[in-house]
């Protein structure tokens, strides 16, 4: 009898566990993802880094990704345009 007891207490915690499962998203890259309901603040963003000679303009926004257990995704989304010499004078 102490044994069937024991198996349903086992049963009952094992079903209510799953009953609240709580569903975590990672990435590997956590500065390429976000989750929340809306585009992570300050973008649309640009920038222009200067290598030596060269110029490079990157442009980083966040595009919708997938819904995962009902959390909205958020990917990274950067365009890299070299602009070579042309390098824009600061003011």
């Amino acid at each position: 009898m102490r044994r069937i007891t024991l198996l349903v207490i086992v049963a009952v915690a094992a079903l209510s566990g799953c009953m609240s499962n709580r569903y975590i998203v990672t990435s590997t890259n956590p500065e390429q993802l976000a989750v929340s309901d809306t585009k992570p603040e300050g973008y649309p963003r640009s920038h222009i880094e200067k290598d030596g000679m060269n110029c490079t303009k990157y442009d980083e926004d966040y595009a919708p990704g997938l819904v995962v257990h009902g959390k909205k995704t958020w990917r990274k989304v950067t365009n890299i345009n070299s602009l070579g010499v042309a390098c824009p004078t600061k003011e």
